[in-house]
Parts: structure tokens; C-alpha cells; sequence
């Protein structure tokens, strides 16, 4: 489950966004981005005020790489605060993407899942119902300790957690940051 969780990554995004990239462009020109209570920033901006300096983490090495699923080029992992993350570079680096699925609690009650991309600024929705996901809850991916990271080897995602429950994760000029009071996407 967590492999079609990982492919279904950078499908998601695309069917969140309302389009998909083109194949010679990475284009996304003409998506409608649902921001759900969630605070945004300008994809100008390298990166939010707030984002974790995640170059002081442990690097958590290929113990959460996912490589040797067909159609998967990224990472899995869970968190202490319950969700599961994963990262899909699939065909190229040009379509990665990151997501986060589980109980957010400045969302509200429920699950959540909250994702970017390459090429793509963060978005968030309600996880109510998701078959996919009640069975990855079952069978989750290792945890990645707290002030550890884990970095992408086919693309340029990396994700961290630190120890007082956030989750930050970043591709390129886009991505997130899940704290227990906020969550911003950008």
C-alpha cells in the first residue's frame, strides 16, 4: 500500500491542481490550487519565514528509499505524530513531488493530506474516506527520528522532523511546514 501511496503521490498532486504537467514542460499553466485554511507564501520566496534550517538535521540515509518499486524513484517514513510521508521522482526530478497524509491538528479533526511539487506550490485537502490510507495506517513506513532528514536520491525533496512535532518538507521553491498550531504551504 505504501508504494501505491508513493505513485500516487505526483497523481494526486496533478488531479489536486486540476491539470497535469506536460511532458517536455513540467507545465502546470492554467491549475486552480486549493489552499484550505492553510497559511501560503509567494513561490517567489526560496523558502517561509519559520522554515526549519534542516542542514543542522541528521541525514537519515537510503533506509527510507523506496527504489526498487517499479514506477517509484523517492522515500517513505512516518512521523511520531502519526503521519506518513513519501516522496515520488518519477519518471524525472522535473515531476517530483512530497506528501504528508494523517491527523493534522490546526486543520482540524480528521486526516489530511498536504503535498507540493517540483513544479507545484503546497496544497492541502480532507482525507475523509480514503481506502488507500486506512490500510497504509496498518502497515506504516519506518518513523524518522526526531532532528533526523531524509533526502531524496533521484530528485531534490528533503524532509525533516524535528522534536516538538513538525514536519517540514521542501522541493526546490515549494513545499511545507506542519506544526501542532500551523501549517503552511507554499
Amino acid at each position: 500500500m505504501i508504494a501505491r501511496f508513493i505513485a500516487a503521490v505526483a497523481l494526486s498532486m496533478t488531479t489536486l491542481t486540476g491539470c497535469s504537467p506536460t511532458p517536455d514542460t513540467g507545465s502546470t499553466e492554467g491549475s486552480d490550487v486549493s489552499r484550505q485554511s492553510a497559511t501560503a507564501t509567494s513561490p517567489a520566496d526560496a523558502a517561509p519565514a519559520g522554515f526549519p534550517d534542516l542542514s543542522a538535521y541528521t541525514e537519515s540515509g537510503e533506509q527510507f528509499a523506496q527504489q526498487m518499486v517499479p514506477r517509484v524513484q523517492g522515500f517513505a517514513f512516518s512521523t511520531p505524530t502519526g503521519l506518513i510521508c513519501a516522496s515520488n521522482a518519477y519518471p524525472e526530478p522535473k515531476f517530483e513531488h512530497v506528501g504528508c497524509r494523517g491527523p493534522i491538528p490546526s486543520q482540524g479533526p480528521g486526516d489530511w493530506s498536504v503535498g507540493a511539487g517540483y513544479a507545484e506550490p503546497g496544497t492541502i485537502e480532507s482525507l475523509a474516506g480514503d481506502p488507500d490510507f486506512a490500510a497504509d495506517k496498518k502497515r506504516p513506513p519506518p518513523p524518522l527520528a526526531p532532528m533526523h532528514k531524509v533526502t531524496s536520491l533521484d530528485g531534490v525533496a528533503v524532509c525533516g522532523v524535528d522534536d516538538a512535532g513538525t514536519v517540514a518538507c521542501r522541493i526546490d521553491d515549494h513545499g511545507f511546514v506542519i506544526t501542532p498550531a500551523e501549517t503552511t504551504i507554499f
